[in-house]
């Protein structure tokens, strides 16, 4: 009897009672990313705009400094170490993306929270601009998901961040569909869907978003802005130089 009482008096107090102490996560888990980065501080930026929780990690303080002053939560030190057993809250993530610059190591985390997410919610860059099934490097079965899609690496999303891309979230609706951003973003890559039971999807190779109304697609491309400004140069006639008058002789 009083193993019996102890139990359910646990299972019904213990959850309200860590709530009101402010001990645990409300709302639904988000996203533990692995590798502080400009590109992935901007998608912390984007997914948190659209009210979904990040944890940025990277043992390398000055790395993390943009996510702090961007009010991005951030966990400094290693994600795999037994002190992030203690101080990373596991509660607040159900997905793990790894970006560092370091293939092998982005491999060795998505190794190591799979048993604890699941294979289905892991995942990591490219490791080549070819293709993942490299036989000289680390097997698909020791590597997380792709993200994103096969051959867009680490060094490809860095260089287009500073050539001026960005990320965008786009609401669809019955008017505009996936097939109106596709055909609007060409060049994007669509990094996350966000559905409308706020469930994440991550497409990838052989994964595509399911789009419909009321799903939120974060993409990563050209502003919007300079692609129309270029498409409206190239159009443009090309005009003679003005005439510059002579200048007086001195």
């Amino acid at each position: 009897a009083i193993v019996f009482v102890t139990v359910v008096l646990h299972g019904f107090t213990m959850g309200p009672l860590a709530r009101k102490l402010g001990l645990s996560h409300r709302g639904r888990p988000g996203v533990l990313v692995v590798g502080a980065n400009p590109w992935s501080t901007a998608l912390g930026e984007s997914l948190r705009k659209v009210e979904v929780d990040v944890i940025l990690a990277d043992t390398n303080w000055r790395r993390l400094r943009p996510a702090r002053e961007g009010g991005i939560s951030t966990f400094f030190g290693e994600p795999i170490s037994e002190n992030a057993e203690f101080k990373l809250d596991h509660s607040r993530f159900e997905t793990l993306l790894a970006v560092s610059a370091n293939d092998p190591y982005n491999a060795l985390v998505s190794r190591h929270f799979a048993p604890e997410l699941g294979r289905h919610r892991v995942f990591q860059l490219s490791a080549s601009d070819r293709d993942d099934d490299d036989p000289k490097g680390l097997g698909l079965e020791t590597r997380g998901r792709t993200l994103i899609k096969r051959g867009r690496t680490y060094d490809g999303l860095i260089r287009d961040f500073y050539r001026g891309w960005m990320f965008s979230a786009t609401e669809l609706t019955e008017k505009y569909t996936l097939d109106d951003l596709k055909a609007d973003r060409p060049d994007a890559d669509i990094v996350v869907e966000i559905r409308p039971d706020r469930s994440l999807v991550f497409p990838g190779y052989n994964r595509e978003p399911r789009g419909g109304p009321g799903s939120i697609i974060v993409s990563f491309g050209p502003p919007e802005m300079k692609r129309e400004v270029l498409e409206a140069e190239a159009r443009a006639p090309i005009q003679d130089a003005p005439d510059v008058p002579d200048l007086p002789k001195a």
